[in-house]
C-alpha cells in the first residue's frame, strides 16, 4: 500500500503565511508511524496510507475526517483533514522550498 496521504493541521497558524502545516515527520516503511509535532515541509511530514488513517481514527470521524468526506469549501474549517497529495495539488497546492535565517 502506498503512503500518500498527510494529516493537515488547520487548528495551528504556519509560520509563513499561505502555507499548510502536516503532522509528524517521517519514518520508514518498516517503522511505526508518527503522529507529534508539525512541520510546514512535505518532504519531512509523516506519509500514511488511507487503511493507517482509518485504522488510527477509529470512531473520530468528525475530528478527522478525510478530504473527500467533507465539502471542499469546508477544508480550512476543520481543525485536521486526512488529505492525499494527489488532492492537495488538484487544490492549487505546489510544493516549496525555502530557506530563512
Amino acid at each position: 500500500m502506498e503512503r500518500n496521504y498527510v494529516i493537515v493541521c488547520n487548528e495551528h497558524k504556519p509560520l509563513l503565511p499561505e502555507t499548510l502545516l502536516f503532522w509528524g515527520f517521517h519514518t520508514e516503511d518498516s517503522e511505526e508511524r508518527n503522529f507529534g509535532g508539525y512541520t510546514i515541509q512535505i518532504d519531512k511530514c509523516e506519509r500514511y496510507t488511507r487503511e493507517e488513517l482509518e485504522s488510527w481514527r477509529g470512531y473520530l470521524k468528525k475530528e478527522y475526517p478525510f478530504y473527500d468526506e467533507i465539502k471542499p469549501h469546508s477544508f480550512r474549517k476543520h481543525s485536521e483533514v486526512l488529505i492525499s497529495i494527489e488532492q492537495l495539488e488538484k487544490m492549487g497546492y505546489r510544493e516549496m522550498h525555502v530557506m530563512c535565517q
